[in-house]
This record gives C-alpha cells, sequence and structure tokens, in this order.
C-alpha cells in the first residue's frame, strides 16, 4: 500500500510546512516516520524540505536589519 502525501497548491508536503515554519520536532517526527522517497519530494517550484530549513534556519537565525 502506498503512503497518501498531501500537498498544498504549491506542491509543499507536512515536512515542507514544518521546515518551513522551523517547527523541528515536528520536523523531527516526520523525517522518522516518511520513506526515503517521500523525504525528497520536491514541489511545483523544484524545493525540497531542505530547501525549506535552510531558509528557515537563515530567516529565524539572521540579526534583524534593526540591530
Amino acid at each position: 500500500m502506498e503512503d497518501l502525501i498531501l500537498t498544498t497548491a504549491r506542491g509543499d508536503n507536512a515536512l515542507h510546512l514544518a521546515a518551513g515554519y522551523g517547527h523541528t520536532n515536528t520536523a523531527k517526527a516526520l523525517v522518522v516516520e516518511m520513506s526515503k522517497k517521500d523525504l525528497s519530494l520536491a514541489n511545483k517550484y523544484g524545493e525540497t524540505a531542505l530547501h525549506y530549513a535552510a531558509f528557515s534556519c537563515l530567516l529565524y537565525t539572521s540579526p534583524s536589519p534593526r540591530d
């Protein structure tokens, strides 16, 4: 039986969203449960959850322009 991967209109799955919004514990739980194939799924712009995680890290750790 194949797993059903739900996506947004952009093609983002739950791991994309967890990684993008900095929900580390949720992302870790999803990584454990998802297949290797599903971990590498890209959205319709070619972005994987790793892209989102990298951007999220930059977003949440970069100093504010006001600093």
